[in-house]
Order: C-alpha cells, then sequence, then structure tokens
C-alpha cells in the first residue's frame, strides 16, 4: 500500500447496521481523494448480555441494563423504529437503510498485536473511543445525536430541529473537542429525522477528512452552540419509559396519519401562500396594515422582492402553476397599496423562485433560486422589467438555494444556502463566498463554511439596505413545517472569512387572523412585501 495514501479506519461494532456504513464509504469515495478504507468490527461480547437489547442504530452510547423492564422498553423502542425504517426505506432516496454490506470487514485486532496507524479513525462502535482498541492508532471522530436513543427525546418532545456534532480527539490532545455542530430541520417521524441527520453527519465527516488531507490540520468550526475547539460534551445513554415509548408510537402511526387524512382529504384544505404589500417601513410598522394582492387563478405568489426603477416600482415574485408543478417569476407594478395582474416575465423548464433583484451600476440583475438545474444564475435585463436573459452561471453542479449578493467596501458577497449532503435540504446551512468582481469566475469560501448551521436561522428569506446597514431575512422552520416565521438580522459584521449579524425583529404569522406561515420579507426604503399562507379549501 502507497504511503501516499490518506488512511481512514472506520470501527464499527459486529452487530452494526450495514446500509449506514455502506452510505459513509460511498461519501468518502465520492471525493475522488486517494483514501484507503479499512473497516474493522469489534466482536460482540457473550458477556454483555445487553447487546442483545441494545440496538446499535439507535444508540452511539450503551445505557445500562438491570431490569426486565428495562429490557422490555428497549425492545417496544426498537420495534418502533424498525416498523418506522420499513416505512422511510421505501423511499428512493432511503433505500441504504436497509442495505447489506458490500464492504469487507476486518476483525479488530487483538490489543497485544502490533500499533495500527491511520491518518483518520472514525469510531462507529458504541465502546468508549478513549479507551477502547488502544492498537488503533490516529486522530479519532465521532458523531454525536446527543442523548441515547439517538434524538428520541427531541422527537417525544416534537422539537423543531434536531442536533448533533462531531468531535475529533488528536492524538496530542487528551479529551475530544467539538469540531462543527449544527441542527437540521425535525421531521414528523423519527427515523426520518435520524436518516436527514445521519446523512448530513457523513457529508461533514467527508468535508472534515478532505480539509484534513488537503491542509494538514483539521478546520475547527465556531457554532452557536460550540466555540472552535471546544471540548465534547459526555454523551449520555438513557432507557426511555414504556408510556413515552407507547405516546411516541401512537403520534407516529396514529395522530399524524389521521391528521393528514382529514385535512387533506375530508376537510380538503390545505395551505396556499400569496403576498401583501405595505407603503412603508416593516421594521417599524404594523405588518398587519399592509394590504393582500390576490393570488393569479389556480396560481399562487410568493418569495416577494420590490424594486424602484426611473420613478417606478415593481414586485417580483415566485407565480407558482400547479398544473405545471413548477415556478415562475412574474412582474406586478405597484402603486400606493395595489399592484397589477402579475405578469411573467422569466420561465425556464425548471422550477423558479426566490427572484433577488438589484442594481449594480446602471444594469439590474436578478438571481433567481434555480437549484433544480444544479446552478447559482445570473440574469440580467435588456428591458426592464420584462427581458431577463441569462448572463452568467455564477456556480455550476452546486445543491444552492436563495443566493444573495451584495457589495462592501469594494468586495462582492455572496451568501447562500448549500446541502452539503446533496440531498436538497436548503434549510440548514448558511455559506458565504466573497470576489473582487460580481462577474467572477472565482467565488472564494469563507474557510469555516458553513457560517450559520441552524435549521432555525440560516435559510435567507430577503435582503436589503436601510439608512447604510445591510439587513439578512431569515425563516424560522418548525418541525415538519417549513417557513414558520421569519427574523430580521442587522449584518454585524462581514469579510472573506467571517460573519455575524444580530435578530432586530422577529415576525411571527400572527400578522392577521387565519395566517398560518410567513417565510419572506423584503424593503426598498419605500415598500414593504412579505408572503403568507393561509389554510383554504382546495
Amino acid at each position: 500500500m502507497s504511503d501516499d495514501l490518506f488512511k481512514i479506519a472506520l470501527i464499527i461494532d459486529e452487530a452494526s447496521p450495514k446500509g449506514p456504513i455502506n452510505q459513509l464509504i460511498r461519501t468518502l469515495e465520492a471525493t475522488n481523494r486517494d483514501f484507503s478504507i479499512s473497516v474493522m468490527a469489534r466482536a460482540r461480547d457473550n458477556d454483555r448480555q445487553n447487546e442483545t437489547f441494545v440496538p446499535n442504530a439507535l444508540f452511539k452510547t450503551a445505557p445500562i441494563v438491570k431490569t426486565v423492564k428495562d429490557r422490555a422498553a428497549l425492545l417496544a423502542l426498537r420495534l418502533v423504529f424498525s416498523l418506522e425504517q420499513k416505512l422511510v426505506a421505501k423511499r428512493r432516496q432511503y433505500k441504504w437503510l436497509t442495505q447489506q454490506a458490500d464492504f469487507r470487514m476486518l476483525p479488530l485486532d487483538n490489543p497485544l498485536n502490533d500499533a495500527q496507524v491511520f491518518d483518520a479513525v472514525i469510531w462507529l462502535s458504541q465502546s468508549d473511543p478513549n479507551h477502547a482498541a488502544p492498537q488503533i492508532k490516529g486522530d479519532r471522530l465521532q458523531i454525536s445525536f446527543g442523548a441515547s436513543p439517538d434524538i428520541f427525546e427531541a422527537a417525544c418532545r416534537n422539537d423543531d430541529c434536531a442536533d448533533f456534532s462531531i468531535s475529533i480527539t488528536e492524538k496530542h490532545r487528551a479529551l475530544p473537542q467539538v469540531a462543527i455542530a449544527g441542527s437540521i430541520m425535525s421531521a414528523n417521524r423519527w427515523r426520518l429525522t435520524h436518516a436527514n441527520m445521519t446523512l448530513k453527519a457523513h457529508a461533514f465527516i467527508a468535508k472534515l477528512i478532505c480539509e484534513r488531507a488537503d491542509q494538514g490540520r483539521w478546520v475547527y468550526r465556531n457554532t452557536q452552540e460550540f466555540e472552535a475547539g471546544q471540548s465534547a460534551p459526555q454523551t449520555r445513554a438513557y432507557i426511555p419509559h414504556l408510556r413515552d415509548i407507547g405516546a411516541y408510537a401512537i403520534k407516529s402511526f396514529l395522530g399524524h396519519p389521521l391528521k393528514k387524512f382529514w385535512e387533506k382529504s375530508v376537510r380538503r384544505r390545505a395551505p396556499l401562500w400569496s403576498i401583501s404589500v405595505l407603503k412603508d417601513d416593516g421594521l417599524t410598522t404594523d405588518m398587519s396594515m399592509a394590504s393582500r394582492i390576490p393570488n393569479p387563478k389556480s396560481r399562487f405568489l410568493a418569495d416577494p422582492y420590490v424594486i424602484s426603477v426611473k420613478g417606478e416600482t415593481f414586485c417580483f415574485a415566485e407565480d407558482f402553476f400547479p398544473d405545471e408543478k413548477k415556478g415562475k417569476i412574474s412582474v406586478l407594478k405597484l402603486a400606493e397599496q395595489t399592484a397589477s395582474s402579475p405578469e411573467v416575465v422569466l420561465d425556464e423548464p425548471f422550477h423558479l423562485s426566490f427572484p433577488f433583484v438589484f442594481q449594480a451600476g446602471e444594469d439590474v440583475f436578478m438571481i433567481p433560486e434555480t437549484s433544480a438545474a444544479r446552478q447559482i444564475r445570473l440574469y440580467k435585463a435588456h428591458s426592464f422589467p420584462h427581458d431577463w436573459r441569462l448572463h452568467k452561471v455564477i456556480m455550476d453542479n452546486i445543491d444552492a438555494a436563495d443566493t444573495v449578493a451584495f457589495e462592501k467596501e469594494g468586495r462582492w458577497y455572496l451568501l447562500t444556502n448549500i446541502c452539503s449532503a446533496d440531498r436538497s435540504d436548503h434549510q440548514s446551512e448558511l455559506h458565504l463566498f466573497s470576489a473582487t468582481d460580481l462577474m467572477s469566475d472565482t467565488w472564494a469560501p469563507a474557510e469555516r463554511n458553513p457560517i450559520i448551521f441552524d435549521s432555525k436561522k440560516a435559510r435567507n428569506a430577503g435582503f436589503f439596505e436601510r439608512a447604510g446597514k445591510f439587513y439578512r431575512v431569515n425563516q424560522v422552520q418548525a418541525r415538519a413545517q417549513y417557513g414558520y416565521a421569519f427574523e430580521i438580522n442587522e449584518v454585524t459584521e462581514i469579510s472573506p472569512d467571517n460573519y455575524s449579524e444580530k435578530c432586530v425583529k422577529r415576525v411571527n404569522p400572527q400578522i392577521s387572523e387565519g395566517m398560518m406561515r410567513t417565510h419572506h420579507y423584503h424593503y426598498n426604503g419605500d415598500y414593504t412585501v412579505f408572503d403568507h399562507s393561509y389554510i383554504e379549501r382546495r
């Protein structure tokens, strides 16, 4: 084996589910790096009867099983998890959950044997990574989903998001330190949230290892939960009460499906987006004074942006066509608190939304959301506001959404929501890029991207300048509910590698009676526009 290869060891338990390990190996191989990957399995200890009752898929740290009641609770937990897994694995993108091993497992060597040295050791075993297998040398990476069983507490509480972290124990350090921590939006099913978080964690394991291979050091990221390099907390393991497991099972297998059936099939109701306009500053004015713009027949409007050109004011918005199952970009001319009928000005073979429109010099540009094309595209108005043509592909082959760009002190910055797992989860990560010119072919990423890793804070929901200050609007996601509310944040610091902001206003969907969600806001110094959804009969 060549000494130039970056050597990775995956330490697993013999009883570990093989589907997630297959997926991690594929994620590492997809980086197209010269990695040598060895999978080493810890044999089941016949003296530890607990392992029969503690499913490895749920517990990254094994609890102590003392009583028959404990065993019954664990068996019930495993049954609920398995039933949910069967439902989730029916979806094409989650079939990896139940795949059998397509890799070769090596027995974890006897501690008396010679040491084996690796550049990175990914610890997926329930055994203590700080003490087990001392003959396996190398920096040790470990994934944590919080208290074990993984994220079950959060599922029982109906938490809006689920947290994870990756810690690293370097050879010259005694304790693990947090390399990255983040959160994703919770799904309605515990197993679905768990699967989504597994994919996200695997993507960042690969990212960390690529950085280590390229730079010769680990990159530690500041997060809202941990400072870069902070010591990792100990993972707690517990056994849930049978009543909590039963309550969750009723909610998962009966409560949620029945509610969905009742609303969609019996009452035939669903949330429908629309937009409102206010000829004033929404930061200081009661937004309930806004006028709601009627939707076009059999369509709906969302993601509004407003711009004034040559004394006239126009609102650009996503115009969704259900029959075509895609959005187009339409324009409405504003006058006081009324608007003209929407007119489609940009249509592509793929979905368009979030028409971030802005001026640069004498020209007017737009960066709509084009994640379906796997590109960040810049369009230029050749005859404003109707004639838009593709001017430049800013980034290609990227899973990004809701991009904004702006100039500050002679440098251009781009904020976008990228899914590092390439699974179209655009709620969790905010990435920063910078360049010397809007037309640059090279946008440099911030070293510690994502600069925000939090599903209640990351996704862009608007961007504007007011009184010489920049403001970023973010969506606030709720459990299995995209775009529940939004926050307006003043950008307090931005540079090629640093970003900070402070929240100055949160807007919940109680602006007017019947409003269910609101997830976008924009202000141009004269008009405020925002969107919202109401439950309406289909």
